[in-house]
């Protein structure tokens, strides 16, 4: 069976978020590239923290209610984030998040610098196109 690797099946156009980006800025990103989060990078576009419409959700209801805020990426944001190498087998990948919660998974180069991201839905279809190639109808 061929080795199935994540940058084969990344999206490769995503947003970069910077921490000092203004959250409704950053809501109109995710929405146009239609993701449900994205890493937020320093000027390298190394990962400094992730962030997700679960962390967007709080401080906007809160935000649209009151109809204030100045509230930035950072004050938000994931500080953590969890990426994968552009080389990873999709299938140890899938073994991951098996055992973890993220749904979508910055993707980085040998430099550490995000070149994409990785979804559960990529990954399901990776593992359905393999299962497919194994038992042809």
């Amino acid at each position: 069976m061929k080795e199935l690797i994540v940058k084969d099946f990344m999206q490769s156009h995503v947003p970069t978020i910077n921490p000092e980006t203004e959250l409704s800025k950053a809501i109109d990103l995710l929405k146009k590239h239609h993701l449900i989060g994205s890493p937020v990078t320093d000027t390298d576009k190394k990962p400094i923290g992730y962030l997700s419409e679960h962390e967007l959700l709080k401080p906007m209801l809160h935000a649209s209610y009151y109809c204030d805020s100045n509230l930035k990426v950072s004050d938000v944001m994931r500080h953590e984030s969890l990426t994968v190498s552009e080389t990873s087998s999709l299938f140890n990948l899938a073994e991951k998040m098996l055992e973890a919660k993220p749904k979508n998974y910055p993707v980085v180069n040998e430099k550490g610098q995000i070149i994409g991201v990785i979804t559960r839905t990529h990954v399901l279809a990776a593992l359905s196109e393999a299962y497919n190639h194994c038992h042809p109808v």
